[in-house]
């Protein structure tokens, strides 16, 4: 694999890594192959993939995840609202230049979603006359013997939920404390497990997202709810998993979160938004909140003012009904895990849509 894809870290190196294992044990795999076919959207293809394409007419074929659509001014900038609109696209065309040139190179392009499809082509690529390529989506797979459902003994009534993820603030984690508050009103039990670290935010004096949350929890006065764990190493997660009932996943604008599928091959019914790549994982609409009008949000912003504001009521009696029917929706989670997320049928979809004419 490329150096700079053996360096990420996070969704996209452990999601690649995964695949590479796979087509390893199929005995498809050398550096140059891989290297060759599938590349990272956001990693510049090395020139020796270009040169053998130039040279043979070799085929390149690009995953893409999403695009970098962070809004650079907020929407209450004191600057005209047309002069935001223009800064806020050049700079989306900027951070995305690496995205055109490798679809440009592209012969193929895998999407992880169609959220994924629609911000590469409609929102990025429309604006710029860019031919569209033969594409596939194919949606993100886990290992089934790693991550999968294990019985467990509760000693009491108390429900954990699971919140697993970077704090960037798109994810939205710092309104999870006024969810936690209604689950209190509702004489709820229950403890949220927070996995995942925070980040210094350029957009709120460099603060740790860590710290807004543990701000709103004060005020909220939920301390006794919360358990935060930091960073978690990915082999141990199945553990983390294992021993919570369900995941809350407030992330906005998320083409296909490795965390969604791996809470769902271990079990966990997972309440998300009606937005961007996690609606078309989970296996029930009756899991997802509709708390957006515009079910494909375009931009994303680190500016707390920018992003949505939930209604904690509404994921509260969300958590209630689905505690209510918790081994359905848990029968549901795990099947629909089995018949579209195991890594070996996700690297054979690749494989097939690579290999083919």
């Amino acid at each position: 694999m490329d150096e700079t894809v053996a360096n990420l870290k996070s969704g996209p190196k452990v999601f690649m890594s995964r695949l590479r294992s796979i087509i390893d044990e199929k005995g498809k795999f050398d550096n140059e192959n891989f290297d060759t076919w599938i590349n990272l959207s956001f990693k510049p293809i090395p020139n020796f993939v270009r040169n053998k394409k130039s040279a043979s007419g070799t085929k390149i074929v690009v995953r893409f995840d999403g695009i970098y659509n962070m809004r650079l001014l907020p929407s209450n900038s004191p600057l005209p609202k047309a002069i935001i609109s223009k800064i806020n696209n050049l700079f989306l065309l900027y951070k995305n230049n690496i995205l055109i040139k490798n679809y440009n190179y592209a012969d193929k392009v895998i999407y992880q979603s169609e959220y994924s499809k629609f911000l590469i082509e409609e929102f990025l690529f429309k604006r710029n006359n860019i031919e569209r390529k033969e594409s596939t989506i194919i949606k993100n797979g886990v290992d089934l013997k790693r991550f999968k459902p294990k019985e467990r003994i509760k000693q009491n009534d108390e429900l954990n939920i699971l919140v697993s993820h970077r704090m960037v603030p798109p994810k939205r984690v710092h309104l999870i404390p006024e969810i936690s508050r209604e689950l209190n009103y509702m004489g709820i039990n229950h403890k949220i497990h927070v996995v995942g670290s925070g980040v210094k935010n350029p957009w709120d004096k460099f603060i740790d997202t860590e710290q807004r949350i543990q701000n709103n929890i004060l005020k909220t006065n939920t301390q006794s709810n919360f358990i935060f764990h930091g960073y978690v190493d990915p082999d141990e997660l199945p553990q983390f998993y294992s021993e919570c009932d369900l995941m809350l996943n407030l992330s906005y604008a998320d083409p296909c979160p490795n965390v969604v599928v791996e809470a769902m091959a271990c079990g966990l019914p997972v309440i998300a938004p009606n937005s961007g790549g996690i609606r078309e994982l989970v296996p029930s609409k009756e899991l997802l909140v509709n708390e957006f009008d515009n079910i494909n949000p375009k931009w994303v912003s680190w500016n707390y003012n920018d992003l949505p504001i939930i209604g904690p009521k509404l994921y509260a009696d969300k958590i209630q009904n689905v505690m209510a029917n918790l081994r359905l929706y848990k029968e549901l989670t795990i099947k629909n895990v089995i018949e579209e997320h195991d890594i070996v049928e996700v690297t054979q979809k690749y494989m097939t849509f690579v290999e083919g004419d």
